[in-house]
Protein backbone atom coordinates (compact mmCIF):
# COMPACT_ATOMS: atom_id res chain seq x y z
CA UNK A 1 0.00 0.00 0.00
CA UNK A 2 2.89 2.23 1.19
CA UNK A 3 4.40 1.73 -2.37
CA UNK A 4 1.22 2.64 -4.46
CA UNK A 5 1.18 5.90 -2.14
CA UNK A 6 4.72 6.77 -2.97
CA UNK A 7 3.92 6.30 -6.57
CA UNK A 8 0.62 8.13 -6.38
CA UNK A 9 2.49 11.06 -4.98
CA UNK A 10 5.51 11.11 -7.04
CA UNK A 11 2.90 11.36 -10.30
CA UNK A 12 1.12 13.93 -8.63
CA UNK A 13 4.12 15.89 -8.23
CA UNK A 14 5.01 15.42 -11.73
CA UNK A 15 2.05 16.57 -13.16
CA UNK A 16 2.27 19.84 -10.24
CA UNK A 17 5.47 20.62 -11.26
CA UNK A 18 5.10 19.79 -15.05
CA UNK A 19 2.12 20.15 -16.16
CA UNK A 20 -0.08 22.10 -13.84
CA UNK A 21 0.75 25.63 -13.30
CA UNK A 22 -0.90 26.80 -10.60
CA UNK A 23 0.56 30.48 -10.39
CA UNK A 24 1.73 31.31 -13.77
CA UNK A 25 1.54 34.54 -16.05
CA UNK A 26 -2.11 33.73 -17.40
CA UNK A 27 -3.36 31.79 -14.27
CA UNK A 28 -4.02 28.23 -13.51
CA UNK A 29 -3.73 26.02 -16.72
CA UNK A 30 -3.60 22.18 -16.57
CA UNK A 31 -2.71 21.46 -20.32
CA UNK A 32 0.65 19.48 -21.77
CA UNK A 33 2.44 21.79 -23.85
CA UNK A 34 5.26 19.50 -25.30
CA UNK A 35 8.56 22.30 -26.58
CA UNK A 36 9.27 22.07 -29.98
CA UNK A 37 12.85 23.13 -29.08
CA UNK A 38 13.16 23.03 -24.40
CA UNK A 39 15.79 25.26 -23.41
CA UNK A 40 17.77 24.73 -20.13
CA UNK A 41 19.81 27.44 -20.49
CA UNK A 42 18.14 29.14 -17.54
CA UNK A 43 18.53 26.30 -15.69
CA UNK A 44 21.18 27.92 -13.40
CA UNK A 45 19.37 30.93 -13.37
CA UNK A 46 18.83 33.01 -9.67
CA UNK A 47 17.46 36.41 -11.10
CA UNK A 48 13.70 35.47 -9.92
CA UNK A 49 12.00 37.99 -8.58
CA UNK A 50 10.11 36.70 -5.49
CA UNK A 51 6.10 37.17 -5.01
CA UNK A 52 3.12 35.87 -3.83
CA UNK A 53 2.69 33.89 -6.59
CA UNK A 54 6.46 32.64 -6.55
CA UNK A 55 5.56 32.25 -2.96
CA UNK A 56 2.51 29.62 -3.29
CA UNK A 57 4.94 28.16 -6.03
CA UNK A 58 7.75 27.36 -3.72
CA UNK A 59 5.30 26.57 -0.72
CA UNK A 60 4.09 24.02 -3.05
CA UNK A 61 7.37 22.60 -3.86
CA UNK A 62 8.09 22.39 -0.06
CA UNK A 63 4.98 20.70 0.88
CA UNK A 64 5.01 18.70 -1.95
CA UNK A 65 8.81 16.91 -1.11
CA UNK A 66 8.30 17.23 2.15
CA UNK A 67 5.32 14.21 1.68
CA UNK A 68 7.06 12.86 -0.95
CA UNK A 69 10.10 12.23 1.41
CA UNK A 70 7.61 10.70 4.31
CA UNK A 71 6.04 8.14 1.80
CA UNK A 72 9.79 6.97 0.91
CA UNK A 73 11.01 6.45 4.40
CA UNK A 74 7.37 4.26 5.27
CA UNK A 75 8.27 2.39 2.60
CA UNK A 76 11.92 1.99 2.42
CA UNK A 77 13.21 2.38 6.50
CA UNK A 78 16.07 3.63 5.70
CA UNK A 79 16.98 7.35 5.29
CA UNK A 80 19.51 7.91 2.96
CA UNK A 81 18.06 5.61 0.29
CA UNK A 82 14.66 8.00 1.00
CA UNK A 83 16.41 11.01 0.72
CA UNK A 84 18.23 10.52 -2.41
CA UNK A 85 15.28 8.78 -3.96
CA UNK A 86 13.47 12.14 -3.34
CA UNK A 87 16.41 14.34 -4.09
CA UNK A 88 17.19 12.52 -7.40
CA UNK A 89 13.67 12.99 -8.20
CA UNK A 90 13.46 16.92 -7.39
CA UNK A 91 16.47 16.92 -9.99
CA UNK A 92 14.61 15.05 -12.54
CA UNK A 93 11.33 17.14 -12.50
CA UNK A 94 13.11 20.09 -13.14
CA UNK A 95 15.12 18.71 -15.88
CA UNK A 96 11.80 17.66 -17.53
CA UNK A 97 10.20 20.94 -16.90
CA UNK A 98 11.86 22.12 -20.22
CA UNK A 99 9.78 19.79 -22.11
CA UNK A 100 6.64 20.44 -20.99
CA UNK A 101 7.31 24.17 -21.40
CA UNK A 102 8.45 25.29 -18.27
CA UNK A 103 11.13 26.66 -16.61
CA UNK A 104 13.82 24.14 -14.89
CA UNK A 105 15.65 25.76 -12.47
CA UNK A 106 18.27 24.65 -9.59
CA UNK A 107 16.71 26.96 -6.94
CA UNK A 108 14.02 24.56 -6.73
CA UNK A 109 15.63 21.21 -6.25
CA UNK A 110 17.69 23.69 -3.39
CA UNK A 111 13.61 24.45 -2.70
CA UNK A 112 12.71 20.81 -2.85
CA UNK A 113 15.50 19.71 -0.40
CA UNK A 114 14.08 22.05 2.21
CA UNK A 115 10.62 19.98 2.22
CA UNK A 116 12.63 16.77 2.02
CA UNK A 117 14.79 18.10 4.87
CA UNK A 118 12.16 19.23 6.85
CA UNK A 119 9.72 16.15 6.93
CA UNK A 120 13.52 14.36 8.14
CA UNK A 121 13.11 16.97 10.89
CA UNK A 122 9.51 16.18 11.38
CA UNK A 123 9.25 12.53 11.76
CA UNK A 124 12.55 12.74 14.30
CA UNK A 125 10.63 15.01 16.54
CA UNK A 126 7.34 12.93 16.12
CA UNK A 127 9.25 9.86 16.71
CA UNK A 128 10.86 11.18 19.59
Amino acid sequence: MIKLLCVAWAVFLFLFLCIWDVAGPGGTRFEVQIAANPSWSGFFDTNYIFNSKMLLRKTGHILGFAVLQLLLYAYYRRLGVSIGIALAYALATELLQPLFSRHGLLLDVGVDLIGILLAVVVRKIWVS
